[in-house]
């Protein structure tokens, strides 16, 4: 219940907050370059927590695969470093070209992002199945996990169900 209660709140703090700037024609200035700041900061935060998981995490599957993440990190620092380009110069960028730039760094942030998790779910699908494979030949009568997408649907096609 806690948790339907804070993304709750969080909801609609996040639909209060940017109204002052969308009731306006124009967004403040000072409410772009904070939103940036907080973007930035939380860029850094990410890089401080992916490195030190990698480090935690030394020779797994988290670890080997955790370039994709500091990557997309820095494709969404870089994506707001490329929105403050028009606001700061002005004359050497539009602001369609900036705002196009700073999109793409999102879509190759989430590219990456993708290609992490990809990657990761493939190595855990293999942990777990070599896991029940070894667990099978142990004890036979070893189920399959409802988390295997190979995993039959009901328990009467199952090939070691023997209460015909």
């Amino acid at each position: 219940m806690r948790r339907v209660r804070v993304v709750l709140a969080t909801g609609a703090i996040l639909a209060v907050v940017p109204s002052p700037a969308l009731a306006d024609d124009g967004v403040p200035q000072a409410l772009e370059i904070g939103a940036g700041v907080a973007a930035l900061l939380l860029a850094v935060v990410l890089l401080i927590v992916v490195l030190s998981l990698q480090r935690v995490a030394k020779g797994g599957a988290i670890a080997g695969n955790v370039s994709y993440v500091v990557a997309a990190a820095v494709c969404l620092a870089a994506s707001v470093l490329a929105g403050w380009v028009s606001r700061f110069t002005p004359e050497g960028f539009t602001a369609a070209q900036t705002n196009l730039a700073s999109d793409l760094l999102v879509v190759a942030a989430l590219a990456f992002f993708a290609i992490y998790f990809w990657r990761i779910r493939t190595t855990l699908v293999g942990f777990v199945k070599s896991a029940e494979a070894y667990l099978s030949q142990v004890d036979p009568n070893t189920e399959p996990s409802p988390s295997d997408p190979q995993a039959p649907d009901s328990p009467a096609e199952s090939p070691s169900d023997t209460s015909e």
